[in-house]
């Protein structure tokens, strides 16, 4: 071969291999962009999240709302929060999405597990707020929440919570907000019950040596003095099975009530079980809803019958509000039938409905409606926002509710009254002033 026919062949050559590379190099960034994964899926081991996206379809997707949830996975009412969310998905595909100001919106939730860890749940908010990019989180019942307080607040990002931690309503928070069913429930079945039993003069309260039980002890015992009661608080060792000393002492004190709370719903039935079995016979309450199906899972029969309990709305046949039988009848069409859950999501019904009312998705304005006295609805109930006077917080920071109140005949749950959002508000207000004192 001459030597220009060399040189044609070898430009021929380097020609070739150069428009190889590119392919390869093309083809390689195009998998790189379908594969690489999103905010929303990449996660820490302590912490994996899971992205529920409510979209329609991909027309919609310019207009993304993304929700963060940090809760632990291991507690029931996160459980059924996730189920709760997979019910909005539904409602909001069927819809065209969630409408905003006349706009519709692709909803996104993206949840995280916090394992019950305060490192691993701030580890959670940090990610949501500055990897995710989420501008409205909501978390479960729980003390972890002071740590959360500063990084939502300093971000401008929208804190949903159930929480009894104080900080949240301190007045230099403005994104912040107490919208749950439990906190403002507690409050406000004590007052029912004693106003409606008016010969009941005397409570024991039993909870477990733990902060949560503390906290609930502190708040229930609190309360039920406010109401004219006198109170006996009994702090149990936590993690032990042998409660009969608990039983023991209760039985000998003999109370008109007898209150077990503060551990969740495994640790005070077997607190209550313990108290009934050592012989005592008067009456149980309690401040904090469960459903009449999710007590008889832990708690035996003969031990909860006749207690008076908070109630949700959905737990009746049929249930007490539209809300709740439209929930419900979602529910039982996507996982076969009712298992007891307390179905819904206030945290969200808040921040959703200041959404809508606000008509934007800027956390400002949101903000403002929050604290401006709104009311909402889910199945869980009907809800008002409220002031804490009592942490010197003129902005309604914290919720009320409407209360229904039920005892348990054969395993069921009978409703034995009302406490209407009106009467609910004006109590609580009421409360707060005089603890401001």
């Amino acid at each position: 071969m001459t030597q220009k026919r060399w040189m044609v062949f070898g430009v021929f050559m380097v020609s070739l291999v150069m428009v190889i590379l590119m392919l390869v190099v093309l083809s390689g960034c195009s998998k790189s962009a379908v594969s690489q994964p999103t905010a929303s899926a990449a996660a820490p081991a302590a912490a994996a999240p899971t992205s529920v996206s409510a979209a329609p379809s991909a027309a919609a997707a310019a207009n993304i709302l993304k929700i963060g949830y940090v809760g632990d996975m291991s507690w029931p009412l996160t459980v059924e929060a996730m189920k709760s969310i997979q019910i909005y998905q539904d409602m909001y595909t069927q819809s065209g999405g969630l409408d905003i100001g006349g706009v519709k919106y692709e909803v996104q939730f993206i949840l995280y597990d916090s394992k019950g860890d305060q490192s691993t749940g701030t580890a959670a908010i940090n990610r949501l707020i500055f990897e995710d990019g989420v501008k409205f989180i909501l978390s479960d019942f729980t003390p972890l929440a002071d740590a959360y307080l500063p990084i939502t607040e300093a971000n401008k990002v929208i804190f949903s919570d159930i929480t009894v931690t104080p900080p949240i309503f301190d007045p230099k928070y403005h994104y912040c907000f107490e919208t749950g069913a439990l906190p403002a429930i507690a409050s406000c079945a004590p007052y029912w019950f004693v106003k409606n039993n008016p010969n009941v003069k005397n409570a024991v309260l039993a909870s477990p040596d733990t902060q949560m039980g503390h906290m609930g002890g502190a708040d229930a015992s609190s309360i039920l003095k406010y109401n004219g009661l006198t109170v006996t608080e009994i702090y149990y060792p936590a993690n032990t099975q042998d409660l009969s000393s608990l039983g023991t002492k209760v039985t000998q004190l003999n109370p008109d009530v007898c209150l077990c709370q503060g551990g969740g719903a495994l640790v005070d039935s077997l607190a209550q079980k313990a108290i009934y079995n050592a012989g005592y016979r008067g009456q149980f309450f309690a401040a904090t809803p469960s459903t009449a199906l999710s007590l008889a899972q832990v708690t035996p029969a003969d031990v909860l019958e006749g207690e008076i309990i908070s109630a949700y709305p959905c737990e009746f046949d049929p249930p007490l509000t539209q809300d709740a039988k439209d929930f419900k009848d979602a529910f039982i069409a996507k996982y076969g039938q009712y298992q007891g859950e307390s179905l819904g999501m206030c945290t969200w019904d808040a921040v959703r409905t200041a959404l809508q009312t606000a008509g934007s998705t800027d956390t400002d304005k949101v903000a403002g409606v929050l604290s401006n006295g709104l009311k909402y609805a889910g199945s869980a109930g009907t809800y008002q926002m409220i002031p804490r006077v009592d942490f010197g917080n003129s902005l309604t920071v914290d919720s009320a509710q409407v209360v229904y109140m039920k005892k348990i005949v054969k395993g069921q749950p009978v409703l034995l009254g009302t406490l209407s959002l009106e009467e609910a508000v004006t109590y609580m207000n009421t409360f707060h002033a005089a603890a401001r004192k």
